[in-house]
């Protein structure tokens, strides 16, 4: 009788685990995984619904995890969501791991469910030390927000099948949250929650923010209801806490010390909320098949293996979403298309979270702690963010991969000198020797086409005996891997370095990069820069990739000394610069895969959105699109007799012929940018925006000071005035005049 009337003091650290946060569902996600045997599955189980933080255990694989702390909560949640949670949390929301009360609830001051769920709220909403002014203005882009989810990893855990329309999560979160609450707990999960499941994503202020804009836009943006506690139902709802055993979990003053519970080996598993019956006790939201699995845990004493403790605490971690080890997990082929990397060249190892097979003997204790606690960066080329957690969730796991990844033994090597094999070593790094600097970047100096992992922080990173075994065999260790095999059977192409013995160059590497940051640059990182520079009777052009500008920039050097870049893809100016064009080592050495660098001691960007827009009003807020509509084309270019070219492009009924040459004028130089447009159709409200600066300076209708970087004067069919933008000033040009053609010229002064 007495286990009947306790069974709300589980309940009541059920009931409120969400209410920092809508959590990735391990528990909806088990199913998947086949090499997990039902005993594991059964164990997760009891983790995530944090049994044992009320029921204590004799078995050391149960693990009591609090709920959040709930000081503050209502300065942190809507009360009209917290009113729905405490009423129907299921509906609020779903696949989260707390439950339901039942119809009756014991051993509550013979109060109905409403009273309770009353109680409870006025007085949880109680804690909060000011009112949320929703007036406040809160900036954040939802296209930036959008872009972010799809990218640096949220997705993996929650679910983006309807997103779209807006997901049910989606919605509970943007109906749960005023915007600026929602982007400070995105800035720090783990501050009012260490034990959640929502790790710290590593995000700026402004990406915080743009966030929370995306899942705001998301549900209805009425005002919420001013809730004001009442006294006499705070008071009821503050003994209801402390009776409810609420404080075992969460941080919280009540007047009662949390009870004892009966331990999980005494619980009646035909009787209660893991029983097929219902009655008196709480209601999960859980299978037949899931409660089979927590009884298989509970019945007896279960032994695990280091390996599957691993397995388990990587799946309940949800870090199987993403890594792959003893065959569980990895990269599903839904979410493959969400991985992507700021480097292609890389390959799929630049884009794919790696394997965490044998990461035990792989990684220095140290770093994988800096990994997994402090989130140290070792893939700055990788879009998806490997996540900070807790300190104390990972403990554990650290210490189970270090007991189960055996170190691996290293050969007896007798080496020179340390001097002298700290050079050999540095030779090989360099073009003299292996050129592992031509993949590899160094102190973040990129040498190459592509930028693996940097070699200033292998030695800190890597085990010494990892390093050895995987130079020999890297196919081995990673399958697919882009790496080399420089030692084929154990024979060097290099046999001037000390006299061609592989282990001893292998070791002579190891020893080079020990020293971190202070080690010095190996031959190749720094070289002299190719130069394709015009010539007095042609402009030279070269088509590739450029910084800040992608694959489709279309790079043109006059033959004296203008230079600029048009974006084909945005249809627009990108880059303006005097002096030598560029240097195309980048595409023309290696792989060829890299960008064109162009030789500009101080270069001119133009902004990265599409250039031209149909705008309603001459002076409206430009569209945040970064990628140009269906309705712009760009149609090729053609080139004149000094090879000068004119770049062909429709917007919508509009064609537009661009072409930017140089002019004399009293003996200087400038560059003279001429516009013709032939329209089938209206163009009184095509919008062209020539530059976005800080300050721009319109000197009557003509002469425009962009900054202190350049100047335009305009002349033609087109009227140029400013518009005091949230980005700065942008100078925009409107067309004028009735006919079908129409000319518009630009003299940049720079």
């Amino acid at each position: 009788m007495r286990f009947q009337k306790k069974w709300i003091y589980w309940l009541a650290w059920m009931l409120f685990t969400s209410f920092v946060h809508i959590e990735g569902s391990v528990v909806e996600q088990l199913d998947q995984y086949p090499g997990l045997s039902p005993r594991q599955k059964g164990v997760i189980l009891i983790n995530e619904f944090g049994c044992v933080s009320c029921h204590t255990s004799s078995q050391n694989h149960f693990k009591p995890r609090r709920g959040p702390d709930l000081s503050g909560l209502g300065n942190r949640v809507k009360p009209e969501w917290l009113k729905g949670f405490l009423k129907t949390p299921h509906h609020v929301s779903a696949g989260a791991t707390h439950l339901d009360f039942p119809a009756e609830v014991p051993d509550s001051e013979d109060m109905s469910r409403s009273q309770i769920e009353n109680g409870l709220n006025h007085y949880l909403f109680s804690q909060a030390s000011f009112e949320p002014d929703q007036n406040n203005i809160f900036e954040g882009s939802m296209q930036k927000g959008d872009a972010l989810y799809h990218s640096i990893g949220c997705i993996v855990c929650h679910d983006a099948s309807s997103t779209e329309k807006g997901g049910s999560w989606m919605q509970s979160v943007g109906g749960k949250y005023y915007p600026d609450t929602l982007r400070d707990f995105l800035l720090d999960p783990l501050k009012t929650h260490p034990d959640a499941r929502m790790p710290d994503m590593h995000l700026t202020y402004d990406e915080a923010s743009d966030l929370a804009a995306f899942f705001m836009n998301r549900v209805d943006a009425a005002m919420t209801q001013v809730f004001v506690p009442q006294a006499e139902e705070r008071e009821k709802g503050q003994r209801l806490f402390g009776k409810l055993n609420c404080n075992a979990c969460h941080e919280l003053e009540t007047q009662d010390e949390a009870a004892t519970m009966p331990s999980l080996e005494a619980l009646r598993l035909d009787h209660g909320c893991l029983s097929a019956r219902e009655g008196q006790w709480p209601q999960f939201a859980l299978s037949k098949e899931q409660k089979t699995w927590m009884h298989l845990a509970l019945q007896s004493e279960n032994q695990w293996t280091p390996s599957e403790r691993i397995q388990m605490q990587l799946t309940q971690f949800n870090c199987v979403a993403c890594h792959a080890r003893d065959g569980i997990g990895g990269v599903s082929p839904e979410d493959d298309i969400y991985f992507t990397s700021h480097d292609p060249n890389l390959g799929e190892q630049g884009r794919l979270p790696p394997r965490l097979d044998g990461v035990g003997a792989k990684l220095n204790p140290v770093w994988l702690r800096k990994i997994l606690v402090q989130g140290a960066k070792s893939r700055p080329y990788m879009k998806t963010r490997m996540p900070r957690f807790g300190v104390e969730v990972l403990d554990e796991l650290m210490e189970l991969f270090a007991t189960v990844d055996s170190s691996l033994p290293l050969p007896d090597i007798e080496m020179p000198r340390l001097n002298d094999t700290r050079r050999a070593g540095r030779d090989l790094a360099g073009t003299k020797g292996m050129s592992c600097v031509t993949c590899h970047s160094f102190k973040g100096i990129q040498s190459g086409a592509m930028a693996a992992i940097d070699m200033s922080i292998m030695g800190q990173r890597l085990t010494h005996e990892w390093f050895h075994h995987y130079l020999a065999e890297p196919q081995r260790f990673s399958p697919g891997t882009l790496m080399p095999d420089f030692w084929p059977e154990g024979h060097s192409s290099k046999s001037e370095i000390l006299d061609g013995n592989a282990q001893k160059q292998m070791e002579a590497l190891w020893i080079y990069l020990s020293d971190g940051y202070s080690l010095g640059a190996p031959s190749g990182l720094y070289r002299e820069p190719m130069r394709l520079i015009a010539n007095e009777q042609e402009a030279v052009m070269l088509r590739r990739a450029y910084p800040g500008v992608g694959k489709r920039g279309i790079g043109v050097g006059l033959p004296h000394g203008h230079n600029y870049i048009f974006n084909a893809d945005k249809l627009g100016l990108a880059m303006l610069w005097k002096g030598d064009f560029a240097d195309p080592a980048g595409v023309w050495l290696s792989q060829g895969h890299g960008r064109v660098r162009p030789l500009a001691r101080q270069q001119i960007s133009f902004p990265v959105q599409a250039q031209w827009q149909g705008l309603d009003s001459k002076s409206a807020p430009w569209p945040e699109m970064e990628q140009r509509q269906a309705e712009q084309k760009f149609q090729g270019y053609r080139l004149d007799a000094q090879r000068v070219p004119t770049f062909l492009y429709a917007i919508d009924e509009t064609i537009v012929e661009d072409t930017l040459k140089e002019v004399e004028s009293k003996g200087q130089w400038t560059l003279e940018r001429t516009l013709r447009l032939k329209t089938n159709g209206s163009s009184e409200n095509l919008i062209f925006r020539v530059a976005v600066a800080a300050t721009i300076q319109a000197h009557g209708a003509s002469q425009f000071q962009v900054s202190d970087a350049f100047s335009i004067a305009l002349t033609g069919d087109a009227e140029g005035y400013v518009v005091n933008a949230a980005e700065g000033d942008e100078l925009r040009i409107k067309m004028s005049g009735n006919s079908h053609l129409k000319s518009i010229t630009l003299h940049y002064q720079f």
